[in-house]
């Protein structure tokens, strides 16, 4: 007599247990994981820079510059504190004599003395704010990547034609 099968009937492979599927998954996301993680390392910094200035650090003003590129403007602490690195990366002393005063200046006038434009200089970028503005007085706070809890502090002066850098220390 012969077995009539249905469709239905037809012989199954056997199911994996539940918890090899499960186990297989987890392995599956956590190789996946490790696999993005080192795509993303090396530009990780910039990552968490771009997502904490566009939620929780929206005060701060991203400066990029590039080394071969002149950018020189006094109107402001900011755009003074660009001009800064702008001179330094171009090892410009005549920028530099403009942009310092006091001690800061004759320190600035000596490190320049001697020195050879940077050939081989990748381009500025760091993030500024201005934490204190008084009367003809202004701190500039100044992160490299805005998850460092420190980064340099910068006080300025507004005399005649311009802002000047003063001093320049790590911030507290």
């Amino acid at each position: 007599m012969a077995v009539m099968m249905h469709e239905d009937e037809a012989p199954r492979r056997p199911e994996l247990p539940k918890y090899v599927r499960v186990v297989g998954t987890i392995w599956l996301v956590l190789l996946l994981a490790v696999i993005i993680g080192a795509l993303l390392a090396p530009h990780m910094g910039r990552l968490i820079d771009f997502a904490l200035h566009q939620t929780s650090h929206r005060q701060w003003t991203a400066i990029r510059l590039q080394p071969d590129v002149v950018y020189f403007d006094r109107s402001g602490p900011i755009h003074t504190l660009q001009s800064y690195y702008s001179a330094l990366y171009r090892v410009s002393a005549s920028d530099m004599e403009a942009l310092t005063n006091g001690a800061l200046q004759k320190q600035m006038r000596r490190q320049m003395q001697g020195r050879e434009a940077a050939k081989e200089v990748a381009a500025y970028r760091s993030f500024a704010r201005v934490i204190e503005e008084a009367e003809g007085r202004a701190v500039v706070e100044e992160k490299f990547h805005l998850f460092w809890r420190r980064g340099l502090r910068f006080v300025m002066q507004d005399v005649a034609d311009g802002w000047r850098v003063v001093a320049v220390g790590q911030s507290p």
